[in-house]
């Protein structure tokens, strides 16, 4: 999905039920700490993900959740990514949950760029399974947003 396009559904939907910005976020990152992130952990981002971070910063969204490069916020990307130890190729950056237990992120590929497709981690059969969504936006509409 395109920036533009997934912008344009979110204004839609947020004049329509402005609740669903009205909810919990972290900063919004300055360019230098996104750089920051990705030099410490070797990794890229991909660039949806930071065009929504530059221009939301993280938190709740809508129905979903945004892991944030806020340290101090309440939706930290490191703290959830915590568990899996230190990120680097064949691993995954988890940026969202589904408030059961289970994450939504990218695998990281051998140079450390993290695709855009998103995976989906079930934390009851420890297992990673590649999901329908083509990236975070279409999620994020589908889960999130929720379009009327």
């Amino acid at each position: 999905m395109k920036f533009e396009t997934f912008v344009r559904i979110w204004e839609t939907e947020r004049r329509k039920r402005p609740i669903l910005s009205c909810l919990d976020r972290d900063a919004i990152p300055r360019e230098e700490e996104m750089a920051d992130f990705e030099k410490t952990h070797r990794i890229r981002l991909p660039e949806k993900y930071k065009q929504l971070l530059r221009t939301y910063g993280g938190g709740l969204f809508g129905f979903s959740v945004l892991f944030s490069l806020d340290p101090a916020g309440r939706y930290s990307l490191e703290e959830e990514n915590r568990f899996q130890g230190a990120l680097g190729p064949g691993k995954y950056l988890y940026v969202s949950d589904n408030g059961c237990g289970d994450l939504y992120g990218f695998r990281i590929d051998a140079t450390g760029q993290c695709g855009d497709r998103l995976f989906f981690y079930d934390h009851e059969v420890d297992e990673v399974s590649e999901t329908e969504y083509a990236d975070l936006l279409e999620y994020l509409v589908e889960n999130g947003i929720r379009p009327e």
